[in-house]
């Protein structure tokens, strides 16, 4: 497998010490099923298994390996894990979007240098002028350092080689990415009308399957679509 990013964090422990944890995140793959799959590993201890998380196409798995993976690093009733600062690992979890939510500022549009690479694309929908649907395309490019230390991911809509782009930004890869995905969302919801849902199928997504941003901390809502596969975890 691939190695997609890697993120090191602390725990403490039964015994009170505060450990480094390696977590590496694997790219995510198409499966047999014709779903998609992705995997991630905490380490140490070296002999750690790899855990999989899936989704119905390579975002939602990402997304779902994140916060399974925070789940799965995550005390029940303490904090012990964190990055940079933030509980519980810095990861995203699978909760309702609070009544109190507001999206966050729009980053600006800017010059594409042209040599972005596509990690993922999502096809949403939007309302045309005869009441209708049209599909739209969101592409999700992967993360880059600038030359500050920061990263920061691309994304655009319906985006032709080389058209502006705006941009998440974190202190690593995997932040950066939440961000991105979330600022697409925020974005994605300037171009609909208030209330709007894109009609439910595997083919056109809503933006509930984006996460949402409140401070650092990034959400998934958990699906209320009747079809579409259940992976949050247990």
């Amino acid at each position: 497998m691939d190695v997609l990013a890697t993120r090191i964090l602390q725990y403490r422990d039964d015994s009170g010490v505060v450990k480094d944890v390696s977590l590496t995140v694997f790219a995510p793959r198409k499966t047999d099923q014709d779903d998609w799959e992705c995997a991630f590993q905490f380490s140490p201890p070296p002999n750690q298994k790899t855990l999989h998380a899936r989704g119905v196409d390579s975002i939602q798995a990402l997304l779902a390996c994140l916060t399974v993976a925070r789940s799965y690093i995550e005390h029940p009733t303490e904090d012990r894990s964190s990055w940079r600062g933030m509980s519980h690992a810095g990861l995203p979890q699978f909760v309702e979007k609070p009544a109190s939510y507001q999206p966050p500022a729009l980053p600006p549009v800017e010059p594409n240098p042209g040599d972005l690479l596509v990690l993922a694309t999502r096809t949403l929908g939007q309302p045309d002028e005869t009441d209708g649907v049209r599909e739209l395309v969101l592409t999700v490019y992967e993360p880059v350092r600038a030359d500050d230390g920061t990263w920061r991911c691309a994304f655009a809509f319906d985006s032709a080689e080389n058209e502006p782009v705006r941009h998440g930004v974190g202190e690593d890869f995997i932040e950066a990415l939440l961000d991105g995905l979330a600022m697409a969302r925020a974005t994605y919801e300037t171009m609909i009308p208030e209330g709007w849902k894109a009609p439910a199928s595997h083919e056109l997504w809503g933006l509930e399957f984006l996460p949402y941003k409140v401070g650092r901390a990034y959400g998934m809502e958990p699906s209320k679509v009747s079809n579409m596969p259940d992976f949050t975890p247990p």
